[in-house]
């Protein structure tokens, strides 16, 4: 009976290693499957060309791809054509030949695009063994700057044929392209000016005679002028700089909001080209006092009494050093006036008083600035022997 369990064993045991030898044979052909579809993509030539329309025959770049394919965590094999040098509303097309190295069809299941821009024809509907595929993308060039880069997915039923990813690259340029389109002018002190540069690019099929920049706001001026055209780029026709300048003190409101008109003018006189550009301004006082008084409390005779003020300036307006800065008072020796801190644009200015007698009437604090772009400020004066009362509460407000 032991002989028989044992047989019995022995024969199990024969047909799991047989089934184990099985499983390993089909993985290894599966394997090898794979790597003979990956190496027939791998063997076929590419050619590059700049042209509207030409054939490339698929050879996937060392980069990989995620694609929504049969299995999106499958590394895809990846092709890119570079159309180069693409204006405004063009067309071009270019022609991806897939081919199929094994000996039998693949099917197509689906062609994946991305945006209406970049659209996909096939040549047929599967792919005989030793037999190609041809994949037409037609790209449509949009109508701002940018350096374009977008994608067709092919993918076969066959789910051990990797997905195609079929990859364009195009450096899209308008006619009339501008380095910056939406000016702002942030934090401009009132009095203030700032200035920003708008480079304008002829990329169109003729020379221009000129451009021009104009706008309606009381706060803008734009000058234009002619430069010279970059030697790298052999597509870029001419040069010009747009000069805008924001005027703080034409701003009755703390943001403004306008547009300049950017025209380029043709060989006959006429606007052949043009863009609008939204430009903003917001504007902050120059100078900005915190708080707006000086407080001197539980002041006595002979002793220093101390009070601090936080002054801010604009980005245009911060002095290039205390020097610049004047101080005119009715007090005499009695208030010193030092600055704490002066980094940044808030500086800290700390007053000391010390007198023999309360001073009486109305006194203020003048401050006045060597740039007289900036408005004086004036600062009320209080002082009281005690810390409470009516008077100090208004001090306060």
């Amino acid at each position: 009976m032991y002989g028989a369990i044992r047989g019995r064993c022995e024969t199990g045991c024969c047909l799991i290693s047989r089934r184990i030898a099985l499983r390993d044979v089909i993985g290894v052909l599966r394997f090898s499957a794979i790597l003979a579809v990956t190496f027939g993509f791998l063997v076929q030539g590419c050619s590059r060309s700049s042209t509207s329309h030409d054939v490339q025959t698929l050879t996937p770049n060392s980069t990989t791809d995620a694609t929504p394919g049969n299995n999106a965590e499958e590394s895809a094999v990846v092709i890119e054509h570079d159309f180069g040098f693409v204006r405004s509303g063009e067309k071009r097309k270019h022609t991806f030949r897939i081919s199929n190295p094994t000996a039998r069809t693949w099917t197509l299941r689906k062609v994946i695009t991305m945006c209406r821009c970049a659209v996909a024809s096939v040549s047929a509907s599967s792919v005989p063994p030793d037999g190609t595929l041809d994949v037409t993308v037609t790209y449509l060039a949009g109508n701002i700057a940018v350096n374009d880069r977008r994608r067709v997915v092919v993918v076969f039923r066959e789910q051990d044929v990797p997905p195609v990813v079929l990859r364009v690259l195009a450096e899209v340029r308008p006619p009339l392209t501008l380095t910056n389109s939406n000016i702002a002018f942030v934090d401009v002190g009132r009095g203030q000016v700032r200035k920003r540069r708008i480079e304008v690019q002829n990329y169109d099929l003729n020379d221009w005679t000129n451009v021009r920049a104009t706008t309606t706001a009381k706060w803008l001026s734009c000058r234009v002028r002619r430069a010279e055209p970059a030697t790298d780029d052999t597509n870029l026709r001419q040069r010009y700089l747009v000069e805008i300048t924001a005027h703080g003190a034409n701003s009755s409101q703390p943001q403004q909001e306008s547009r300049i008109l950017i025209e380029a003018i043709g060989q006959n006189g006429e606007v052949v080209h043009h863009r609008s550009v939204p430009v903003t301004m917001t504007t902050t006082p120059a100078v900005t006092v915190v708080p707006r008084h000086l407080l001197f409390r539980d002041v006595q005779p002979g002793r220093d009494s101390v009070s601090t003020v936080l002054v801010r300036f604009s980005e245009d307006s911060v002095p290039g050093a205390p020097s610049e800065i004047n101080f005119t008072h009715t007090l005499g020796n009695h208030l010193r006036i030092d600055w704490e801190s002066t980094t940044g644009r808030a500086w800290t200015l700390r007053a000391v008083l010390n007198c023999s007698v309360l001073p009486t009437g109305e006194t203020k604090l003048i401050i006045t600035f060597r740039d007289d772009r900036i408005p004086a400020v004036e600062l009320p004066v209080y002082v009281f022997s005690t810390n409470s009362g009516d008077a100090l509460e208004d001090a306060r407000q």
